[in-house]
């Protein structure tokens, strides 16, 4: 009922509206300004109502309606309203619509301008239309038709003054298509509807489309239908021969495009995991045959269940679709992976059965070695190499090798090169008939349809429509050499717009199976498209998006999904959409429902980069007033120096000058304090070493993310000289350890020489303000930098596209790092997340005191007794973590975790390595060394002795560091062997 009453303010604006009449009406039958002039002043006087006009029009004059109101014929005006396609029948070929026809025709028997009626257009009841000429016209081709009647028949009637008819009739149609499915599901199908009159041939009633009207038919909304969408209407008027005559009859052809989407999802896109799911056993080896064998067989298994299960909802035709022969050779390829699995299976076993036969007959050969060495023994051999050889070649017959020699050749090819060719044959063959099947219509489409029903612009929406037709136009020009998809692109258009857009998009590259799940694009080339559109009349530009998937491609709502790592896809899309909207528009077209679909997230190369602050301006100002004081500082002390002026002690002047690039500088590369008596120089190597080892630890966790082959590197981690690689979250343990050593070397050296002023309240106090006062400035200023400026510097860089990169924490969380509480208080999202050493250390030197005490007051033994009792402590919460909570032994991602580790409950890195109370450990080995090496500062140790420890300490560092191999191989640990380890 809505359409009906909808439709009338419609006809309202049209009748009050001079130039929307001047539309729909011939120009013949227009009425004239001066005319509504002339009517308007007679209308003041006494005028005909409406009933008396249409009495006097039909009974006054002798009105027949079976008489043609002009003998050398009418002209009969049509147009359409397309209300609504209700449905596409493809077991019937018919499609269903309602639609309001109009028709315009100039009868001169109903002018009534010359009875100066009140109205000067008159509109009456259907009833009246039974009483006047009518073109009778029809839908010769339709399966039915009907005149609505809700609640009375749906016929708008209008009477001009000079006698033109205007009759609109709202109509439910069902006309015939010509659906052909060879092409399902990328197929375009053509319904058809043929409008003529049905008594007059064209010498009585010439059949028009409203030619003052650009379109004579459209739609007043757009039409979308569950698996169509409506993309083009084409009129045209054909001349038809009938034995009573010729016949204008009016051809209106209506042409939908499938919306495939669900077809890609459930169809086409699933059966690419399974495919390269059984490509995966090429590179198992031939020792793998059971989990070869399953790979392949639940792979076909899962193919023949989804192609059954999309069965149903495919067109019941006898002939072969597009989507079968996908189907089928997807099956096929599957089913020869088999096939290569059973040859291979079948040479391995006979390889191991000539071995065993090799190694039986050995023996007899070494008995026949002396008769064949003899002159006798040489000749039969030769006469036995003669016969073995093929007739035609014994006596230099030679021919070309035919197919039976090719076959045997390649029968006699080793498992393992089998194997070796397969890798490169399957891939390569899929590859041709994707090229051949043209699947790149089907991407190429995924961004056309459906863009209204979700929360993207209108710009947006714009553009990746008229991008999404340009790519599937090009595509299907190459295969057909003729336009089969509207587009508006112009030649520059395509050359400076959509070929770089294609180009810039990610390819699947090779090095699947070896983890290559990150399809780059060239960020460049799309970041320089720039162009004014005279298509769309506005300048469109391109920008540089990663689509990311789960990597079992679970929908993005699972626990567990679309965690590291992820398959990442770049495209090159408009500049005008956003992030977000894509995100939501991919997860809604790629997946069952949002929840269920692979899609984890769509990321704009800049969409992640916070916007410029206040705070941004405030610490961009204290950093340069700090830059500017330096070199203000350091040329000032460069010219004194060089004058050799009178030093300046006052204190302004020395908090001054601390800031001097010239004497920092010198101070720094100053090497006469080196080799003092009394420091300990082996620390520089343990700290060389360490900062190496953690400096290395970080590119290859960082490097893991990005490469092309993490397989391999995955794979050397699983070797013993891949542990240095995971024991790397371990050797900041060093640095722990030197910073406590220092500690207590250095606290015990003053206590020696000051201990009243050193165990006094304002020594106490000078030891928590020195350390903080020391490190503080620094650090506040580097992460003052890294939130408000550094990561707002982030643009244009892919890397930080990444799902390893994490969200900006900082803007909220800064200020837990300047408490140095960062690692305790919502450490899951931790700012600037190296920091968290700085923030252990901190806390472990506040409670230092407790074993420096021990020592100082009351001396070895209590304080090695106190030492050991927080060791242990700490070693008993870490064997705690362990037992019941299932820690993993190391931070390392990619080791086997406990399934009862349930990190959403307790991350490892939260209460075991960011921890204080279990870093402790090294760091009170760390004060017990100082304390020993200040105490005994010498000591003199027997060569062997040295030598003996040395070695022990050497092997102890090796199992320490090579144990790991074990667990990092794929071996899941026992609670008992990981609290062992740790």
């Amino acid at each position: 009922m809505k359409p009906h009453k909808n439709i009338f303010p419609i006809f309202l604006q049209i009748l009050f509206s001079k130039p929307i009449l001047g539309v729909l009406i011939d120009s013949d039958y227009f009425v004239s300004e001066d005319t509504v002039a002339e009517n308007l002043i007679k209308r003041k006087n006494n005028c005909t109502r409406q009933p008396a006009v249409i009495d006097q029009l039909l009974s006054g004059t002798g009105y027949n309606k079976l008489k043609l109101p002009n003998e050398d014929g009418i002209t009969v005006q049509v147009e359409f309203w397309i209300h609504a396609i209700t449905s596409i029948n493809e077991i019937t070929n018919d499609f269903e619509m309602d639609m309001y026809i109009n028709e315009m025709w100039l009868d001169p028997e109903l002018k009534f301008d010359h009875l100066n009626p009140c109205k000067q257009n008159v509109s009456v009841s259907y009833e009246v239309l039974e009483k006047l000429w009518t073109p009778n016209s029809c839908f010769i081709n339709s399966k039915f038709a009907e005149i609505h009647d809700s609640p009375f028949r749906n016929v708008f009637l209008m009477i001009y003054p000079n006698g033109t008819v205007w009759v609109n009739y709202r109509v439910r149609v069902k006309g015939p298509c010509d659906l052909s499915f060879e092409l399902f599901p990328l197929d375009i199908q053509e319904c058809h509807l043929i409008y003529e009159s049905f008594n007059y041939n064209n010498l009585e009633v010439k059949m028009r489309w409203n030619e003052k009207t650009q379109n004579p038919v459209y739609t007043t909304a757009k039409i979308r239908l569950p698996d169509f969408e409506l993309i083009k209407i084409e009129t045209t008027r054909v001349v038809a021969p009938y034995a009573a005559g010729m016949w204008d009859e009016l051809h209106a052809k209506f042409v939908f495009e499938r919306r495939f989407i669900w077809y890609f999802m459930q169809a086409f896109l699933p059966t690419y995991p399974a495919i390269f799911i059984s490509w995966i056993s090429f590179s198992l080896g031939t020792q793998a045959m059971p989990a070869r064998t399953m790979l392949g067989v639940n792979a076909l298994l899962a193919l023949i269940f989804q192609f059954g299960n999309i069965m149903k909802n495919l067109p019941r035709v006898s002939y072969v679709k597009a989507i079968d022969v996908w189907m089928l050779v997807s099956m096929t390829f599957i089913f020869c992976s088999l096939l290569e699995l059973a040859i291979v299976g079948y040479k391995t076993k006979n390889e191991e059965k000539k071995e065993k036969k090799r190694k039986n007959r050995k023996l007899g050969k070494n008995l026949e070695l002396n008769l064949e060495d003899s002159p006798i023994g040489f000749g039969q051999k030769f006469e036995k190499r003669i016969m073995l050889l093929p007739e035609n070649r014994r006596y230099g017959n030679f021919e070309k090798l035919n197919l039976r020699t090719i076959f045997e050749n390649v029968w006699n090819w080793s498992p393992e090169k089998i194997d070796r060719i397969s890798t490169i044959l399957f891939p390569a063959c899929f590859a041709i008939f994707n090229e051949r099947y043209k699947t790149s219509d089907l991407i190429a489409a995924l961004g056309i349809h459906s863009f209204s029903n979700y929360s993207i612009s209108e710009e947006c929406h714009e553009e990746l429509s008229f991008l999404g037709y340009g790519m599937i136009d090009v595509a299907r020009h190459v295969r057909h050499h003729t336009t089969m998809a509207p587009s508006t692109m112009s030649e520059q258009e395509r050359r400076e717009y959509l070929i770089p857009m294609m180009d810039a998009a990610g390819k699947i590259g090779s090095g699947i199976a070896r983890g290559h799940l990150l399809s780059t694009g060239a960020f460049t080339e799309c970041k320089a498209i720039d162009l004014f559109s005279t298509s769309l009349n506005r300048t469109i530009r391109g920008d540089y998006y990663r689509i990311l998937f789960d990597i079992k491609m679970r929908g993005n709502s699972f626990n567990g999904s679309c965690q590291l790592p992820q398959i990442g896809v770049d495209i090159c899309l408009p500049y005008s959409c956003r992030d977000e909207d894509l995100t939501e528009y991919f997860r809604s077209v790629i997946g069952v429902s949002k929840e269920l679909s692979p899609v984890c997230s769509v990321r704009n190369v800049n969409g992640r980069v916070p916007k410029t602050s206040f705070g941004t301006f405030v610490v961009l100002a204290l950093i340069s007033a700090i830059i500017f004081t330096c070199i203000l500082s350091g040329t000032v002390d460069y010219y004194q120096q060089k004058r050799g002026g009178a030093k300046n002690e006052q204190f302004w002047w020395k908090i001054f000058m601390a800031f001097s690039f010239y004497r920092n500088i010198q101070e720094i590369f100053n090497m006469e304090n080196c080799n003092k008596e009394g420091q300990v120089t082996s620390l520089n190597c343990i700290r060389t070493i360490s900062t190496v080892w953690v400096i290395m630890g970080h590119c290859a966790a960082i490097f893991i993310l990005v490469c092309t082959n993490p397989m391999d590197l995955l794979d050397f981690t699983k070797t013993y000289m891949g542990t240095i690689l995971v024991n790397a979250y371990f050797a900041v343990d060093t640095f722990f350890f030197i910073s406590a050593f220092l500690l207590s070397f250095l606290w015990f050296k003053t206590l020696q020489k000051k201990r009243k002023m050193v165990l006094s309240p304002g020594g106490w106090t000078m030891f928590y303000v020195h350390r903080i006062a020391r490190l503080s400035p620094v650090y506040y200023i580097t992460i003052l930098f890294f939130t408000f400026i550094y990561i707002r510097m982030m643009r244009d860089m892919p890397l930080f596209m990444s799902p390893a990169v994490a969200d900006d924490t900082c803007r909220q969380n800064y200020w837990l790092n300047l408490l140095y509480i960062d690692n305790l208080v919502d450490p899951g999202k931790i700012c600037y997340v190296i920091s968290w050493y700085l923030a252990t250390d901190l806390q472990l030197y506040i409670m230092s005191p407790l074993i420096l005490l021990s020592f100082a007051i009351g001396g070895t033994f209590i304080g090695l007794l106190t030492s050991m009792i927080a060791f242990l402590l700490s070693t008993g919460f870490n064997a705690y973590q362990m037992f019941f909570w299932h820690f993993p032994p190391t931070d390392f991602g990619l080791g086997p975790k406990d399934p009862r580790y349930d990190p959403d409950a307790r991350r490892y890195d939260v209460w075991n390595y960011y921890n204080p109370l279990i870093r402790c450990q090294i760091y009170i080995m760390g004060m017990v060394l100082g304390y020993f090496m200040r105490k005994v500062p010498k000591l003199n140790i027997n060569p062997w002795v040295d030598r003996i420890m040395w070695i022990l300490s050497l092997s102890s560092m090796i199992f320490v560091v090579l144990i790991i191999q074990d667990y990092s191989s794929g071996h899941l640990w026992s609670p008992i062997q990981t609290a062992l380890y740790r």
